[in-house]
């Protein structure tokens, strides 16, 4: 089968995608073969959260998707009283009428691969200057990728150095223990999952437990009405709300917890039509000079402190311009490791 250009996005996504990205006949197809999978009894699904796209073969007349499911998605073995949510794998078998790319009759499905979450070891790798986030499991070929908001720009705080308000990691896990369902408070959140990154304290050693601490960098929803691939965060990763709650779907059915790994560079082969913001980024508001720069909090309209962000109104950095600042506790690159958060940054503080 040949390998789509967008493996691993949402059928949704690839439909709602601009023509000049994806073909027409797949284009087409995508809605059909979701309202497709999402009807089939014979899959045993009580609520499909979404269904990915895995492989493409035009010419034999066949699918390949990944239909991630919630609520005993398929009946599997119970061990050691996890399991009961997972994801499937089925080659939908279609042909074109009258060599119609818009008229596409679905002619059934087999089953290829069936895994509960807790039989999985699913990691997520996010590219802060893609802002993207995909999320894989080795051993099933399993990915998903997920367009994300990410931090700010920040000139300010290292001298001659471009960071993001996100910072990278290589140590870090989501954990079912850390995350909430539904927070409530900043209001902004609208009871909506908060994810937040758990952190070593120290470098794990051989033989040795790690000892975490939760972090107040987190994955959760877009707050304004319309989401936006853009360098424009505080320092969390923000996503759509059907994306987010997807990855709370990972983390609740692993066995253990999900590793992260928070990087500058891009991810091989991953991509997502999802279009980037081009026309403007935010930066930290730079209180000082360009010789002494400074940067200040202020409060939100919740009464939360901040880094004072501001709009620039032209294309952002290029990746190649940008520099990871890690939250594990070891240095990365020009910049100090171990650090708590970005705004626990020195700031100037004076009025």
């Amino acid at each position: 089968m040949a390998a789509p250009r967008y493996r691993g996005v949402s059928l949704s996504d690839l439909a709602d995608a601009r023509e000049n990205e994806v073909s027409p006949s797949l284009d087409s197809l995508a809605p059909q073969v979701a309202e497709y999978v999402a009807a089939q009894r014979d899959l045993q699904l009580r609520k499909v959260l979404s269904v990915s796209l895995f492989d493409f073969n035009r010419t034999g007349g066949s699918m390949v998707v990944d239909i991630l499911g919630r609520d005993k998605a398929f009946a599997v073995v119970d061990k050691d009283g996890l399991g009961g949510t997972g994801f499937i794998r089925a080659e939908v078998l279609f042909h074109v009428v009258n060599g119609n790319p818009s008229d596409v009759h679905i002619d059934g499905h087999k089953i290829l691969l069936q895994r509960d979450y807790a039989e999985m070891s699913p990691h997520v790798t996010v590219s802060l200057g893609d802002r993207l986030a995909v999320l894989e499991d080795d051993a099933t070929g399993f990915r998903r990728s997920f367009p994300l908001g990410v931090g700010a720009i920040d000139e300010v705080h290292f001298k001659g150095v471009t960071t993001l308000q996100t910072p990278t990691t290589e140590m870090s896990v989501l954990s079912k223990n850390t995350l909430v369902r539904k927070l409530s408070k900043p209001s902004y959140f609208r009871n909506k999952p908060f994810i937040p990154l758990t952190v070593p304290l120290a470098p794990p050693a051989a033989n040795k437990p790690v000892h975490y601490r939760q972090s107040a960098i987190a994955f959760h929803i877009w707050q304004s009405p319309k989401f936006q691939r853009g360098f424009l965060s505080h320092g969390c990763m923000r996503m759509r709300d059907s994306d987010l709650y997807e990855l709370l779907t990972f983390v609740e059915g692993v066995k253990d917890t999900l590793p992260v790994k928070i990087r500058v560079e891009k991810v091989a082969g991953a991509e997502h039509p999802f279009p980037y913001l081009t026309e403007s980024f935010s930066e930290v508001h730079n209180f000082g000079s360009k010789e002494r720069p400074l940067a200040r909090k202020v409060k939100d309209s919740e009464g939360s402190y901040l880094t004072k962000l501001h709009t620039t109104k032209h294309a952002p950095p290029a990746i190649e311009m940008l520099t990871g600042m890690t939250l594990d506790p070891a240095a990365l690159g020009p910049v100090p490791g171990g650090l708590m958060e970005r705004d626990n940054l020195p700031h100037d503080t004076d009025d």
